[in-house]
């Protein structure tokens, strides 16, 4: 565009800042928080069940009690199978997905951020060959804790969240749900579950 069109540089310093942010609203600049901006977009595109963080079966779990008692790793295991997904996305053939996917048996980890052992202030999910962002948590109740982030794996951006419950005194109950995705399109998702057992500090 020819500049001398513009009768003032006001004019001209302005359409640089529209375009500026045009290119923005078209996908530019989306390297510095790739995650974020992804978790953002799509989220609402998943198929994320809305009463997931809902519970009615209070019955089967006990009180977390004091804080101080989460201190520890708490460590347990799941199987990733066919079953356990339970959406695919529908423009995509199921024998790719089934075939990019890793089944078999996982070990997940859950370590407490706790404030001089009294204040719960985080915590931490741990699992080989996974990298967690900052887990955000809340206290639905005293007897289940609600989690999520996201994370990557070997080129996959993923979507957690999940839930946890005292079973007794030295084991935990996690249920979880994650969706995967490829070049930011939702992929497939699937659903876990493990008892986790306090295996020291």
């Amino acid at each position: 565009m020819n500049i001398r069109f513009f009768k003032s540089s006001y004019n001209l310093k302005l359409v640089i800042v529209l375009t500026f942010l045009s290119n923005i609203a078209l996908g530019a600049g989306f390297n510095s928080s790739e995650g974020e901006l992804k978790v953002k977009v799509y989220y609402t595109e998943n198929p994320n069940q809305a009463d997931f963080f809902s519970n009615n079966e209070f019955d089967k779990y006990s009180e977390f009690g004091l804080y101080e008692t989460l201190d520890g790793f708490w460590s347990g295991n799941y199987t990733l199978d066919q079953k356990s997904i339970f959406w695919t996305n529908p423009s995509l053939d199921n024998s790719y997905i089934y075939n990019s996917v890793d089944f078999g048996p996982y070990t997940i980890g859950i370590k407490f951020g706790l404030v001089e052992k009294t204040t719960l202030s985080g915590l931490e999910i741990i699992q080989k060959d996974v990298k967690y962002s900052f887990v955000n948590f809340d206290l639905a109740n005293d007897k289940q804790i609600n989690y999520w982030t996201n994370a990557k794996s070997k080129g996959w951006f993923q979507v957690i969240r999940g839930k946890i419950f005292r079973v007794s005194e030295n084991q935990l109950f996690t249920v979880f749900q994650t969706t995967v995705y490829e070049n930011k399109i939702p992929i497939y998702a699937f659903k876990g579950e493990a008892v986790l057992s306090k295996s020291g500090k």
